[in-house]
């Protein structure tokens, strides 16, 4: 069989990553010699799953073996998630974040309701007098130079 094959497995839209890798797999030991670049390039161009294309294009690859343990990892998990009746890849209830309450905005006593009285106060500005510009330090006379 020649590596050409290797570019034609596609994994299926809904396929486990787990089953495709089988199949990658079966695939790559019936090719007598091909190097780990073509391998690796073969699979991240056939690989659906996003989470793991993002971290095939992340991380520094430096052989299929590396290459075959993340996937591993990431079909495990996929099946983890499979198993609990969730759709990989899909933001789910488990990973989704809960917005950031203000805890002063839950204890105020109106909750959110207009409040007559309440709100922005501008300050009130009069008419300055000579009174407000003099400094509190006290001054003292100039040092003598003797």
């Amino acid at each position: 069989m020649e590596t050409s094959y290797l570019f034609r497995i596609k994994q299926g839209e809904n396929e486990p990553l787990k089953e495709y890798l089988d199949c990658f797999d079966k695939a790559v030991m019936q090719i007598k010699s091909c190097s780990d670049d073509t391998l690796i390039q073969a699979f991240r161009e056939s690989v659906k799953d996003r989470r793991l294309v993002w971290t095939i294009a992340y991380d520094v690859l430096p052989t299929f073996a590396h290459l075959r343990g993340i996937a591993r990892k990431h079909a495990e998990a996929d099946e983890y998630i499979r198993g609990r009746g969730l759709v990989p890849g899909e933001q789910s209830r488990l990973f989704r974040r809960k917005p950031n309450k203000n805890v002063v905005e839950q204890n105020r006593p109106d909750k959110g309701k207009a409040v007559e009285g309440v709100g922005r106060v501008e300050p009130t500005l009069g008419p300055k007098t000579p009174a407000d510009f003099i400094s509190i330090v006290p001054l003292s006379p100039p040092p003598s130079t003797s």
